[in-house]
């Protein structure tokens, strides 16, 4: 039988290639990467390869924690809109005393934030080739849910303050007005915020001032009777 001998115990030579000395990335580090690669090329353009390059990684670890290229993205794409949602709603919590002016102000304020401090983030879920209409080779179609599970819940706070604002001139507005008129908002600021981020773009700050006076002035030229008509048989 065999024992354990000295040279047995003694760790291979420095440099002797027989350990890397690589760090393992995190999930965290390898998503951080492979956001920025599938916003970069889009989802069909985008490789292993690529993603494990931009990581300093590679592929059989990128393998390793994320089974194949659909579950990366997919998982990319969860974890942006976690924190899309956790941002904009933490923002949402705190303007929610203030006046329509002042929160309009805000949520057009967090949603800019947002998108500055996760611009990867930001094209994967809001970006314009995922528009209706948009070059869909650029996409993965399965992913469709996660975005609109976020657009909903954005526009579903928009119309809940639309709606009180209405209510509270005295005429309750019908719930699809307030809806309709929240995806209109919804897309106001998206529109507004992918122009701010753009190579030419000026001052962000009053890039968003610009759209959030927009939206408060068509929102004031509503008149409230209206709105609670569109409710009427």
């Amino acid at each position: 039988m065999t024992g354990v001998t000295d040279a047995t115990l003694t760790p291979p030579l420095a440099g002797s290639g027989r350990r890397s000395t690589r760090a393992r990335p995190t999930d965290d580090q390898l998503l951080d990467a492979a956001c920025a690669v599938f916003a970069e090329r889009g989802f069909r353009a985008a490789t292993m390869e690529q993603v494990a390059a931009k990581a300093n990684s590679t592929k059989p670890t990128l393998y390793a924690h994320f089974r194949a290229k659909d579950a990366l993205y997919e998982a990319c794409l969860v974890r942006e809109a976690s924190t899309a949602q956790r941002w904009l709603f933490r923002r949402y919590a705190e303007a929610a005393q203030l006046g329509l002016e002042e929160q309009i102000r805000a949520d057009v304020r967090a949603f800019f934030d947002y998108a500055a401090a996760h611009p990867y983030g930001f094209r994967l879920l809001f970006g314009a080739e995922q528009d209706p209409g948009a070059d869909r080779t650029r996409q993965d179609p399965g992913a469709d849910r996660t975005r609109q599970d976020l657009w909903e819940s954005v526009t579903a706070q928009l119309s809940r303050l639309i709606g009180s604002y209405v209510a509270g001139q005295g005429r309750p507005a019908a719930e699809w007005a307030a809806r309709i008129m929240a995806e209109m908002t919804s897309a106001a600021v998206v529109s507004g915020t992918r122009s701010a981020l753009s190579a030419d773009a000026g001052n962000r700050a009053a890039a968003a001032e610009l759209v959030a006076a927009f939206i408060t002035a068509g929102l004031g030229r509503v008149d409230p009777s209206r709105m609670a008509a569109a409710g009427s048989p």
